[in-house]
């Protein structure tokens, strides 16, 4: 992936733990709160706004100015879904009516790549405009059996594509057409779309990072997680229970708790650019996997391997199919041509996708309960450069957790 991501001695840098990042702990307690008011009705929710309001003026009072904006956090949470329960959600609706304005855009686009891709149009359709609703059931289960359905999704990793191609073009000095040249594409790219939420996420986090570049800051990755979820969650609170929501911001949490870890590890038995490309793949699955087997009761066990070998491809396939429908409206036979470079790698995808499906045990099922899942999230911050820095501090707890983990597992 082109995006830089903070090097293990910018975490090290860094003493705070995630948790004492103001708007990390801003946005988690928005987020309890919207779950809190979706269990409960709205009048009791609305008492519930006030007590916690009067709550947080007192403990501010007190000089607890942390603990009080945790609290407000909540409060606020739980006032956001119940306005949109109430009154509608306005931003939404905003939203999804400029998203309108560009269907006939998104029409062309979806015609054009039928025409040029007649046999996997469903698929290209995904994963380049995100309109999921011609995907052949038999190819989402190979993607799925792959461990790589990610892909058909938008997310960061397209979105990496087209900024590091934009980054590449524009000079490094001219660093504010480089941002709002990025910023106006990514909202046209969200536009065509429907803006879901995966991109959305990718969409923030990306401009955060050219921004603090720009601004001359550092950039710091669980800041920039929370306000992309808080934003997302203040235009729409329902997104905090839709599947992609989930998953996109647990697969980029876990790259950023342990992917310096595993990349210092990783380092010492392999070259440089498969360690790197493991790294990701290993701490994006870990991050995904509670929520995943939770939410399908199932695990890719190959898709670490799909993950690694098929990646590099992917890039070329999106920009290449990106380009194709793109010049397909200026000059077709050019199209056609690299259309064909695009379906050649998507067939060699496809391919090594099967293989690893018909694999033995490539699909496994497996029914992990919550507080196992809750484990390994715990294993997952344990690991990460942001909580007990000693080696054997480290290995003492995540060997804890790992002997919970199985005894719950083995319980519940």
């Amino acid at each position: 992936m082109q995006i830089k991501l903070p090097t293990a001695n910018e975490y090290i840098n860094d003493k705070r733990p995630v948790n004492f990042r103001p708007l990390v702990s801003f946005a988690s307690f928005f987020s309890l709160g919207i779950l809190t008011a979706s269990k409960i009705d709205a009048v009791f929710s609305s008492v519930l706004v006030l007590i916690t309001v009067l709550l947080a003026f007192i403990v501010y009072a007190l000089s607890y100015k942390r603990t009080s904006l945790c609290i407000a956090a909540f409060a606020l949470g739980i006032a956001r879904l119940v306005i949109a329960n109430l009154c509608g959600n306005v931003l939404d609706s905003l939203l999804s009516r400029f998203a309108d304005l560009f269907t006939p855009l998104r029409d062309a686009l979806t015609e054009n790549t039928t025409l040029l891709f007649p046999d996997d149009s469903g698929i290209l359709c995904s994963m380049l405009w995100g309109d999921k609703s011609g995907i052949v059931h038999y190819q989402r289960e190979i993607f799925n059996g792959a461990g790589i359905a990610h892909i058909l999704a938008l997310s960061g990793l397209h979105v990496s594509f087209f900024i590091s191609l934009f980054t590449k073009i524009i000079p490094k000095h001219m660093h504010r057409l480089r941002f709002f040249f990025c910023a106006g594409f990514l909202l046209f790219y969200c536009s065509i779309a429907a803006f879901p939420a995966s991109l959305m996420r990718a969409s923030l986090m990306s401009l955060l990072v050219i921004g603090a570049q720009l601004l001359h800051e550092r950039y710091d990755a669980p800041n920039s997680i929370s306000l992309a979820a808080l934003i997302i969650l203040l235009i729409s609170p329902l997104e905090l229970f839709d599947l992609g929501f989930q998953m996109s911001f647990a697969a980029v949490i876990g790259i950023v708790l342990i992917y310096p870890t595993l990349s210092r590890t990783f380092h010492r038995f392999f070259p440089h650019y498969l360690a790197e490309n493991i790294s990701v793949s290993v701490s994006a699955t870990a991050g995904v996997m509670p929520i995943s087997i939770n939410a399908f009761s199932n695990f890719a066990v190959y898709s670490i391997f799909g993950n690694i070998f098929l990646l590099p491809f992917v890039s070329v396939l999106v920009i290449c199919a990106f380009a194709a429908v793109i010049i397909s409206f200026a000059y077709f036979p050019l199209a056609s041509l690299i259309a064909f470079l695009a379906q050649f790698v998507y067939d060699a995808i496809f391919t090594f996708s099967s293989f690893l499906c018909s694999l033995p045990f490539s699909v496994i099922d497996i029914i992990m309960p919550i507080p196992v899942g809750i484990c390994m999230y715990c294993i997952i911050f344990v690991m990460s450069d942001f909580y007990f820095r000693k080696p054997l501090t480290k290995t003492v707890i995540i060997t804890l957790l790992c002997i919970l983990a199985l005894i719950l597992s083995l319980v519940i």
